[in-house]
């Protein structure tokens, strides 16, 4: 009796340790993963602001060089806003 309650206490012991040993390995992927992910969107993100500001840029040497055909433009713009 005492044997059996042993037995399946050492069961119970080494499943433990192998559920322990799976979720282990897992978040260690997790976390690798994570890693990956996070630099990932890090340069996208620096991609993303060097994308916006050419574009402001852009539009700056646009708007000097073009002012009256900017200006006309913005203004049909905003009345398109308006009819919306």
């Amino acid at each position: 009796m005492l044997i059996d309650i042993l037995t399946q206490f050492e069961k119970t012991n080494e499943m433990l340790t192998n559920c322990c040993i799976l979720s282990a390995q897992r978040l260690e992927k997790a976390r690798k993963d994570l890693a990956e992910n996070r630099q990932l969107i890090l340069e996208m993100k620096s991609d993303l602001e060097s994308i916006f500001r050419r574009i402001r840029v852009f539009k700056q040497n646009y708007i000097t060089k073009y002012a009256d055909v900017y200006k006309q433009f913005e203004q049909q713009y905003r009345d398109e806003e308006k009819d919306d």
